[in-house]
């Protein structure tokens, strides 16, 4: 069904994305496609739709055939009602205005009679649990809610294929759960194939049936059942700075502490319970993370204060009666479910919005005072959009700008600029536009563009999308480094595993105020309704729960 063989692809000006690539995927195979930030995945999601080269720019050598032709000689038309594609970045696949005119934009490209148009686009949007958005402008939408809009275009259009590029990354994890197992019920369906590129693994290990692992060069270096690969290549998947599922990573180490073979990993929880049930509770429990501590209170004033804070756009409040502060030297993550208000908030912190109601005060000084450039000392932003903040033409400029204008000299930059892209793995393409990047590799520009000057407030914004584990963790040991000499951290994530073992301390946004404000122990202990906040326990207090109940 989808057959390549020899697959080359190389855009203009550049050494190629994906290197000999030859795979063949049949009918009814729910496929997972893993490999590190910049590997060539979303390079081959978009050749398997046929939209490069047929409107992307690129060279491709080898044979690429899906339904036995090749995809980009298809019409549009075609090429879409057989293999309909989620792109990485959900907003620069939309086209019009409002949810319903982009769904009903999507049908009507593909010919489907106006009498179906509408039931269509109400089973889709009720698939995705976005029915009483179907009026909302998109544009208002928050990033989460984007991509379930994003992942409803792809009901409406009920493809053969269907080819997910990081469907469930910016999705709260209640919504993660739903459209992961929405995703499911697609998968269960012989007649239909899915291939999917993505980071957050736990949750759609439930249904994946096969693994192929890409190195960084593009090539194919793994393939199979995916608990077999992450055992029999652990050594190189580590390197390569692949993710596995929670409980494959767990296994892996247990595995390490003793002599017991295995001809897999566990890859689900229930996997999990059988595996961890093999070996003793002490070992067990000792291969699996553990919370990150809070340490002592803060001695030293506040960098940051907010006081009673609300915003609205129009006459939608999004949060009100909001207050908290921010300390040197604090790591702090700031959740809550999607369209709750978090990225609105650090816009608002960052002073890129007004305030309704509220003050928000930057070391003593009421922010609404100070100029661009006397907020811009204090703060290092980076965007849920990395590519909304860059200015220069080359990724080596981009990093360059910011030291230049605070007047470095030039060899102070040099050296600098070097430094950075050693650290955040950018050296290759150094020369290259940003917006010509990877998300993982946009995700780390826009990092290293932030530490190059030396502000005392850093807010991130879903910082680990489209990171592979080895940049992740690059990018926390950066952040921990800045948090010992004095900056307040503050990030905005959906990803609770990280918040588990990276957070001192836990912001959470519900109800349009903050619900949670605390240790994270204790917002994962059970007192908190982690519902109403729109989280899930972490993975891997879940494996602890159970292996706690198995050894009962």
């Amino acid at each position: 069904m989808i057959h390549a063989d020899n697959v080359t692809i190389a855009y203009p000006f550049a050494e190629p994305s994906v290197e000999s690539f030859s795979a063949e995927i049949r009918t009814g195979e729910n496929v997972l496609l893993l490999g590190p930030s910049g590997s060539g995945k979303s390079t081959l999601a978009l050749a398997f739709q046929g939209i490069l080269p047929r409107s992307v720019e690129a060279e491709v050598s080898g044979r690429l055939n899906v339904f036995g032709e090749n995809p980009a000689a298809k019409s549009i038309t075609e090429a879409a009602s057989q293999a309909a594609l989620l792109f990485q970045d959900p907003e620069t696949q939309f086209c019009m205005p409002t949810v319903r005119e982009e769904l009903a934009f999507t049908l009507e490209n593909l010919r489907v009679p106006a009498d179906d148009i509408e039931v269509r686009m109400i089973e889709a949007l009720q698939f995705t649990g976005m029915l009483p958005w179907i009026d909302a402008r998109i544009d208002t939408l928050s990033g989460g809610m984007k991509q379930k809009i994003a992942v409803s275009c792809l009901a409406a259009v009920n493809p053969e294929v269907w080819i997910l590029d990081e469907p469930l990354s910016q999705l709260d994890p209640v919504s993660r759960e739903t459209v992961a197992a929405l995703l499911g019920r697609i998968a269960a369906d012989p007649d239909k194939t899915l291939v999917v590129i993505e980071h957050q693994l736990n949750e759609v290990m439930e249904w994946v049936s096969r693994g192929i692992i890409l190195n960084r060069n593009g090539q194919v270096t793994a393939d199979g059942s995916p608990g077999r690969i992450f055992y029999s290549h652990a050594a190189l998947l580590e390197a390569e700075g692949v993710w596995l599922p929670a409980p494959a990573e767990a296994g892996k180490k247990l595995l390490r502490k003793t002599e017991i073979t295995t001809a897999a990993l566990p890859v689900t929880l229930r996997e999990w319970e059988t595996f961890a049930a093999a070996h003793p509770i002490t070992e067990v429990l000792a291969s699996l993370p553990q919370p990150k501590q809070g340490g002592e209170p803060s001695q030293k004033p506040p960098v940051l204060e907010v006081k009673r804070a609300a915003s609205a756009y129009g006459k939608h409040t999004v949060f009100e009666n909001v207050s908290f502060s921010l300390y040197p030297g604090e790591m702090t993550a700031l959740v809550g479910a999607n369209g709750a208000g978090k990225s609105t908030l650090a816009r608002v912190l960052t002073g890129w919005e007004p305030l309704k109601k509220g003050t928000v005060y930057v070391n003593g000084q009421d922010i609404a005072g100070l100029k661009p450039y006397e907020i811009a000392k204090t703060f290092g932003i980076v965007f849920q959009q990395p590519e909304h903040q860059f200015l220069m033409p080359t990724v080596e400029e981009e990093i360059r700008y910011g030291m230049e204008i605070a007047g470095w000299c030039e060899e102070d930059i040099v050296q600098h600029t070097n430094e950075l892209l050693i650290q955040f793995q950018l050296g290759h393409i150094r020369k290259n536009h940003p917006f010509r990047l990877s998300q993982g590799e946009k995700r780390r520009l826009s990092v290293a563009v932030m530490v190059t000057n030396n502000q005392s407030i850093l807010i991130l914004d879903e910082p680990t999308f489209g990171l592979d584990k080895r940049n992740a963790d690059a990018l926390f040991e950066v952040l921990e480094q800045c948090r010992r000499r004095g900056k307040a951290v503050l990030w905005l994530t959906h990803d609770m595993d990280l918040v588990y073992t990276k957070a001192a301390r836990i912001l959470a946004l519900a109800e349009r105020t903050i619900a949670y404000d605390g240790s994270v122990e204790a917002f994962f202990n059970g007192s908190m309704d982690l519902e109403k906040i729109g989280v899930r326990l972490p993975a891997v207090q879940l494996m602890r729960l159970k292996e706690g109940d198995g050894h009962a």
